[in-house]
């Protein structure tokens, strides 16, 4: 995928992500939302490659982070969380806690590899790449959230925490609308068959 479809692909999933509300469907989130005190901090590290510049840019331009931290808002918790995207030479994700701290680190790194990955056409469920895309953003947040969840609320597991992230992110996924729901983990399945297929074709070469 050339440098040019990736970046109208994250540029229209972008703005479905700013403008999602989990209690009326698609709707404009205003500054003064934006603007308010949250248990969620969130913070875009400027990337030093520049070759996720404009990733970082649209990220921030698309207010990515501040649509997650909306629709986590009616969480009460004891501790503050931290949800940052980060250059970190790692095509990865992850919960842990830093100076103590609970955070999340999503990195350019694997935001560009699912960019990458997508297909090129709607399938035919009438899923678009844009959806691929705001999908696998949404589940590989939330699945580290869920993380941070269990941490902070010291949950007790029972199985394994992998799975029990993947069912926290798609439950709040769930909490949308019919056709957004169906849209986010649509999308978020079929970005995540497509990484894979990305994968194994480059381990088998």
């Amino acid at each position: 995928m050339c440098s040019f479809e990736w970046k109208a692909i994250l540029a229209s999933a972008l703005v479905f992500v700013a403008v999602i509300d989990p209690d009326r469907g698609l709707t404009q989130s205003n500054s003064a939302e934006v603007d308010n005190p949250s248990w969620v901090s969130i913070i875009y590290e400027p990337p030093e490659n520049s070759a996720f510049q404009d990733l970082y840019d649209l990220l921030r331009e698309r207010h990515a982070l501040e649509s997650i931290q909306e629709i986590l808002s009616p969480f009460r918790s004891p501790e503050a969380l931290t949800i940052k995207t980060a250059e970190r030479k790692a095509i990865n994700a992850w919960y842990r806690r830093e100076a103590f701290k609970p955070t999340v680190t999503v990195c350019y790194e694997l935001l560009k590899h699912i960019l990458g990955s997508l297909p090129n056409e709607d399938n035919r469920d009438g899923l678009t790449p844009a959806d691929a895309a705001v999908g696998q953003f949404f589940f590989a947040t939330l699945h580290e959230v869920g993380h941070a969840i269990f941490d902070i609320l010291d949950v007790p597991m029972f199985g394994h925490e992998e799975d029990a992230a993947d069912n926290f992110a798609t439950y709040i996924m769930l909490q949308f609308s019919e056709g957004q729901a169906h849209r986010l983990i649509g999308g978020a399945a079929w970005s995540w068959r497509a990484y894979l297929g990305m994968r194994s074709k480059k381990e088998h070469a």
